[in-house]
């Protein structure tokens, strides 16, 4: 496996453009998909005071070269063969079209203006920051042969996982072992259930042809991506070690289960423990370890009494921990055939200029 050295930041990039493909890729059809992200520790803490977490229910629809995605009260209309994009809000009744070219001219003039920004950034900051983390990402597939009928559609079991590993940068007034509290791996371990006989992979195989058509290949580009190969070239290799890993690996995700784990210095990621836990409330996990903790402290308490002196407790092992989840199943599909109203902005909505 090659390893790729990367800013952080332009990980999310990368872990979105291999996702989209997989959730957004001819006859009519309509699908339902329910998701929902999982929270632990005390990220889960908070969330809960925040008022937990719900189902995302978001509906796709497509015909021929136009798809329709409704979530939360929104629409986003695709059009390849018209080659725009649009935008409604039903709460206000509104809505906006934008061509792929002033999609284009606006994500140039958005990456110029970022270089202008962090340029004048640099300038007037007196002195930079010492780095004092790197980051390494590897990608890894594995096609673990199982098939099994999700949704009523045969699907094939594809693990993906992306590994950032910290490496810390000693500083000159720092020891090792303080340099090393930086160090970790977050792993992000996506279990997928890929199926070529859905209908929503049949229907999106043409507009894939016709995105082809529009964007060309890497080498020209479109030229939003050509801005993006400009200013970090390391975002174009990113794209090519993601198409060379999902090279013959075709279908849709019916089903998905995103784990995101941290891994301590000095501990090997573990898959198994992950999978198996996969049902598991992550709130349970951590009342189990505080449990567990207590548990371990109250024996320690009642055998230094018993033998007259205070027993030191073991520093516990690190051991890698899950911290969230996004789970995701398609629940219904129909192909009955779709009127051309559905892609249409209803009367009565009025058009704005912004976002």
């Amino acid at each position: 496996m090659h390893t790729r050295r990367w800013k952080l930041p332009l990980v999310a990039l990368v872990v979105a453009a291999w996702l989209v493909p997989m959730s957004a890729r001819g006859q009519d059809v309509r699908y339902t998909t329910v998701s929902r992200a999982e929270f632990g520790g005390a990220l889960g803490r908070m969330m809960k005071l925040m008022g937990g977490t719900k189902d995302a229910t978001e509906v796709t629809s497509i015909k021929g070269l136009r798809m329709r995605t409704d979530d939360e009260g929104n629409s986003t209309v695709l059009d390849l063969e018209g080659r725009a994009f649009t935008w409604m809000d039903h709460e206000s009744k509104t809505y906006m079209t934008m061509t792929f070219e002033q999609a284009a001219a606006r994500a140039k003039a958005a990456m110029e203006g970022m270089e202008d920004s962090l340029k004048a950034a640099e300038d007037q900051a007196p002195d930079a920051e010492p780095e004092t983390v790197r980051y390494e990402v590897r990608f890894a597939t594995d096609r673990t042969g199982k098939r099994a009928k999700v949704a009523g559609y045969e699907a094939e079991q594809v693990f993906f996982q992306l590994d950032i590993e910290a490496i810390p940068i000693r500083q000159e007034d720092e020891t090792e072992e303080e340099a090393m509290e930086r160090a970790g791996t977050l792993v992000i371990l996506s279990d997928l259930w890929l199926s070529t006989t859905f209908p929503g992979y049949q229907a999106k195989k043409a507009q894939e042809r016709r995105w082809a058509e529009i964007l060309g290949s890497t080498e020209t580009g479109s030229p939003e991506m050509a801005q993006a190969f400009k200013f970090d070239p390391r975002i174009k290799q990113g794209f090519e070690r993601l198409a060379e890993e999902m090279k013959g690996i075709e279908g849709e995700a019916i089903r998905s289960m995103i784990h995101v784990v941290s891994v301590p210095h000095g501990v090997t990621f573990d898959r198994a423990p992950v999978l198996k836990d996969a049902n598991k409330k992550l709130s349970d996990d951590v009342a189990g370890a505080a449990a567990e903790g207590a548990k371990n402290a109250a024996v320690g308490a009642i055998t230094g009494g018993l033998f007259g002196r205070k027993r030191e407790a073991e520093p516990p092992k690190p051991k890698q921990g899950t911290f969230m989840r996004i789970r995701s199943e398609v629940t219904q599909c129909s192909t009955a055939p779709l009127g051309d109203d559905v892609f249409l902005v209803p009367a009565g909505y009025a058009e704005r200029s912004g976002m």
